[in-house]
């Protein structure tokens, strides 16, 4: 199923983009889990920073930079409901509340990736 962006994403029944997509990162890791898990761990590294850049008083130059740079790297992870909010967050409103509203959502987003990460990851 197309996403917005017109790229193949796939979609969960409810119509909103999967937490993570580990097929995705393991075509692009060449199915190495050592790989992917580094990549991950860089991911979650860097993402409160990119968050915290949202968060402050941004200009919106800056908001647009830093929604468009999450949107790569979680487009890079699989995390496709992050890049699904980053979309929204590039276009967002300028007014606080609007912005404060799809904030909610990432962080929620947030959480929900990390534990899918901890799930995928986990020794079973």
């Amino acid at each position: 199923m197309a996403g917005r962006s017109g790229h193949n994403l796939p979609l969960q029944a409810e119509g909103q983009a999967e937490v993570f997509d580990r097929g995705l990162l393991a075509r692009y890791t060449l199915d190495s889990q050592e790989l992917e898990r580094e990549i991950v761990d860089l991911f979650l590294l860097q993402l409160p920073e990119t968050v915290a850049m949202m968060t402050q008083e941004a200009d919106a130059g800056q908001w647009r930079f830093a929604a468009h740079a999450l949107k790569g790297s979680a487009s890079a992870v699989g995390a496709l409901r992050l890049v699904a909010l980053a979309r929204d967050l590039e276009t967002a409103a300028p007014d606080p509340v609007s912005r404060n509203l799809v904030l909610a959502d990432l962080h929620l987003a947030i959480t929900q990736f990390r534990a899918a990460v901890a799930r995928a990851y986990s020794p079973r």
